[in-house]
């Protein structure tokens, strides 16, 4: 469990900066010509940005769990299978 701990919050920082470095020279460009950070996230298409990183975010944290779940249930139930075979 630790190292599954270890290894979803590694991807999931990699997908955080991935997605924010595709749109920070615009934000820079926002912030420099002073328009309000209010105004900024209301931009349909940094709306868009902020979206795609939490949907990804989400969906990363759900996988790696249910990738664990889904291999160790296959892997018990095949070894039961095994079991009642040789019997």
């Amino acid at each position: 469990m630790t190292v599954g701990r270890a290894a979803l919050a590694t991807q999931t920082t990699t997908l955080l900066l991935a997605y924010s470095g595709g749109y920070m020279a615009l934000l820079m460009s926002f912030m420099a010509q002073g328009t309000p950070i209010y105004a900024i996230f209301n931009l349909k298409y940094v709306a868009a940005e902020i979206l795609h990183t939490l949907v990804g975010s989400f969906g990363l944290c759900a996988v790696a769990p249910l990738t664990a779940l889904t291999s160790g249930l296959l892997l018990t139930g095949r070894g039961n299978s095994q079991k009642a075979r040789s019997v």
